[in-house]
């Protein structure tokens, strides 16, 4: 039986978070035999330790409380360790996650190399929820993993993924102290492209002062323009062309949101989630042969009652696994209305398009052919 490649990469992935933490209990489950349990042996108390309990027994022996601000001999105290970022997670063994011992065994540049096939490109919806358990849940990380590289590691395939509410739930359970400069800036991005925009712009203005990269520069100027204050924004498009290497797509992105006439930029090359956000605040959608590469712009265009390839979207969305039952049906069926069917949908050697399609799925739902 023939199974894809971007799927085997998902067994193997998943083979290789459960091989370690779950293959012990496993083993021991399966041993053959009975086992007789003998009767256990009863002990005598140390002869020492007798003693001691005999004397307590006497009458007016009183407890003796310590000096005050004296700690208890044996006991030491100190200061609590920071907490591992790497081993937090939104998924308990409780609450579905797949416990402690998940990646015991893993090695950490082993998971980047099965991250770096592009699992998240799987189109079985199923295997894409088993793949967001597994990245959300609380274990201790694989060896190899340092401050915060594994969390960052999961956060970009769940970033791939689309799942950017639950990206946001995954550095929610990280103290805010122990994010550092990488989590702090995809906390931005994902705000920013769920429509969070107050608490992204908020991070932004404390950041932007303390770090140099070019990302806070340009998310300082996107908030700016979301503010209304365009000549700050103008003023700070200018300064960072002059000191950095031009981003073409944000600068075209934002000239054009300055200037009130937004425009796509005449070559794509990479898309960010900071540029998808500008996107949907200019109400631009990208060509659909580069939205499909991206969850979020492809959903922009699914959701877009004005695009004109929304149904081609819709059916690569479903075929992504990005939408499936009610959710899919609802969504289809409100692209569908307003829509006539071709003049020529019945003719017999007509290639069917996407339109086509939809209308023959409409009579089906309303002739209740399942």
């Amino acid at each position: 039986m023939f199974v894809s490649h971007n799927k085997r990469i998902v067994f193997a992935l998943i083979a290789a978070a459960f091989a370690g933490g779950l293959g012990q209990p496993v083993a021991l489950s399966q041993t053959s035999g009975s086992s007789s349990l003998s009767k256990p042996k009863q002990l005598k108390p140390f002869e020492p330790a007798r003693n001691r309990s005999a004397k307590n027994t006497q009458s007016g022996v009183t407890y003796r409380g310590l000096a005050a601000g004296k700690p208890p001999a044996g006991i030491q105290i100190n200061r609590l360790s920071a907490v591992n970022a790497d081993a937090a997670g939104v998924l308990s063994e409780s609450e579905g996650g797949f416990g402690a011992n998940l990646w015991k065994g893993s090695q950490l540049s082993f998971i980047k190399l099965l991250l770096a096939e592009h699992p998240e490109r799987v189109r079985s919806h199923v295997m894409r929820r088993l793949m967001r358990r597994v990245l959300l849940s609380a274990s201790t990380p694989p060896k190899g993993a340092e401050g915060s590289v594994f969390t960052t590691v999961r956060l970009k395939a769940l970033m791939a993924m689309g799942e950017y509410s639950a990206g946001l739930a995954l550095l929610r359970a990280i103290p805010r102290k122990s994010r550092e400069s990488a989590l702090r800036a995809a906390e931005v991005e994902l705000r920013l492209v769920t429509g969070n925009v107050v608490e992204a712009c908020g991070t932004v203005g404390v950041e932007v002062t303390r770090r140099q990269e070019a990302f806070w520069q340009k998310a300082f100027i996107y908030c700016h323009i979301l503010a209304g204050e365009k000549s700050k924004a103008e003023l700070g498009l200018t300064l960072l062309q002059e000191t950095e290497t031009a981003d073409s797509t944000f600068v075209t992105l934002a000239e054009g949101m300055i200037n009130g006439k937004p425009k796509l930029p005449e070559v794509i090359t990479d898309i960010s989630l900071l540029h998808l956000a500008m996107l949907r605040t200019a109400n631009l959608t990208l060509p659909l042969p580069t939205a499909r590469k991206y969850p979020a712009a492809l959903m922009t265009i699914v959701k877009n009652p004005a695009a004109a390839k929304r149904l081609d979207a819709l059916e690569i969305a479903a075929e992504e696994g990005l939408l499936t039952g009610v959710n899919l049906h609802e969504r289809y069926l409100t692209a569908l209305a307003g829509l006539e069917p071709a003049a020529d949908a019945n003719a017999g050697d007509k290639e069917l398009d996407s339109l086509d399609r939809a209308w023959l799925f409409a009579e089906a739902t309303r002739a209740k052919i399942p």
